[in-house]
């Protein structure tokens, strides 16, 4: 079938062409795949926040499973320290008894009469540095024989012993018995001072001496001696 348009050309109804602009194609494009970035980033974001939720739930839970034994542990591992020390402590004290009591035996012994013993004690001992009042440059000159030198001098343990006495007579009677015992050395009398004791006049006095435990090593821990045959010598 033919459609013929009889109407002038003045009411004909003109058709114009559609077409697409390029520029606003590419920028709607542009801004789809720049949404489609984002939801696709959110996504993943909010995919990676609920694993890790997941995972610090389940870890917590492990924590809270072994917080009794982590507890448990804890406290084993204080009791074997305290063990340890303890341990360590009665080691110290068994090998050394013998040796005290031989040298609070020989104390004892050089007690005079009216005079008695109320503490035996160790001093801490006094830290003091050879170049400590030297000029920095000295200090640093020394430094290293300063170090061999405390490294190779032995460590002095003071000893006070303290105690009372009706005269002074007592007192240097046991200093002096003191100086002459092997097993104490730098003897020195602190001070002898007059108290009151019980409406009775007496003198507390303080005697410092360095305790030589080599002497006593040396006493009880001499080498065997070879005894020679009688055959050898012919």
């Amino acid at each position: 079938m033919i459609e013929v348009n009889l109407l002038p050309k003045e009411y004909r109804k003109r058709a114009t062409p559609f077409h697409f602009d390029k520029k606003l194609m590419y920028a709607g494009g542009a801004v789809a795949v720049v949404f489609l970035l984002l939801v696709s980033f959110t996504i993943y974001k909010k995919h990676s926040i609920n694993t890790l939720d997941k995972k610090i739930v389940s870890i917590e839970r492990q924590r809270k499973a072994l917080d009794k034994d982590i507890r448990l542990i804890d406290n084993l591992t204080d009791l074997k320290q305290k063990l340890l020390t303890r341990m360590a402590g009665i080691e110290t004290l068994d090998r050394s008894r013998g040796m005290w009591v031989s040298i609070l035996e020989d104390l004892s012994s050089r007690v005079p009469e009216l005079l008695w013993l109320t503490d035996i004690s160790d001093e801490k001992p006094k830290e003091v540095k050879a170049n400590q009042r030297k000029p920095i440059k000295d200090r640093k000159k020394n430094k290293d024989k300063d170090e061999a030198e405390e490294k190779a001098a032995p460590k002095k343990q003071i000893t006070n012993v303290e105690g009372y006495a009706y005269t002074l007579n007592s007192i240097a009677s046991f200093f002096i018995g003191m100086m002459k015992s092997e097993y104490f050395d730098d003897v020195e009398l602190a001070y002898a001072k007059q108290e009151k004791l019980d409406e009775v006049s007496a003198y507390k006095f303080k005697i410092s001496c360095v305790v030589d435990q080599q002497s006593w090593l040396n006493e009880n821990f001499q080498p065997e001696q070879t005894l020679t045959s009688p055959l050898a010598e012919n």
